[in-house]
């Protein structure tokens, strides 16, 4: 990526183009190679496995948590978002669904009304965002795909801890596992 040209691009100076860079870089985006320039960071396998075996961790506890904390409201504001979830998965809208797990998930952070484990979670959120994309495009049957959520839910709602936490590391694992094949299929292109 060559900074003065997407400014002359955007019609903006170079600043806040090295700005943008700077963030998109701390987020895992973008990799500025000394003497090289800036490119857009390709996800190895290492990064995937370090990026789902560390929010398989934190959303564990965070489902713990979270488990004991709920509250009705909270139940009833999660329940909305798995059916919109899935209304969005039944209509194919790749971005919404991705969007909606995505939401899903920080809801079930925050009732787990732990600052450190949230902004641990939100520092990941950029890759997370990338990853749930990647997923959505990868499932043959999109409703199918999410219904792990469900049973999270449903876990959280019985404060199901055990099972919540099987379905977390299911849920997560085979995430990782498509996003692993998506990527390798990807680069033997």
């Amino acid at each position: 990526l060559i900074e003065t040209e997407i400014a002359k691009q955007l019609n903006v100076s170079r600043g806040p183009v090295r700005e943008a860079f700077r963030i998109l870089e701390s987020e895992g985006l973008l990799e500025n190679r000394p003497g090289h320039g800036t490119f857009v960071h390709q996800p190895t396998e290492r990064d995937i496995r370090e990026v789902y075996s560390l929010r398989c961790l934190l959303e564990e506890e965070a489902f713990r948590l979270a488990a004991q904390r709920r509250t009705e409201e909270d139940l009833a504001r999660l329940e909305s978002t798995l059916q919109a979830l899935f209304k969005a998965a039944r209509e194919n809208d790749h971005a919404q669904v991705r969007d909606l797990d995505v939401m899903l998930h920080r809801q079930i952070w925050e009732i787990a009304d732990h600052h450190r484990l949230c902004n641990a979670l939100n520092g990941l959120l950029t890759q997370v965002r990338m990853y749930v994309g990647v997923q959505t495009l990868t499932y043959s049957d999109l409703p199918a795909g999410i219904s792990d959520h469900q049973i999270l839910l449903e876990a959280l709602r019985t404060q199901d801890i055990d099972l919540g936490l099987q379905m977390i590391r299911k849920h997560l694992g085979l995430a990782a596992e498509m996003v692993l094949d998506y990527y390798k299929k990807a680069s033997s292109q």
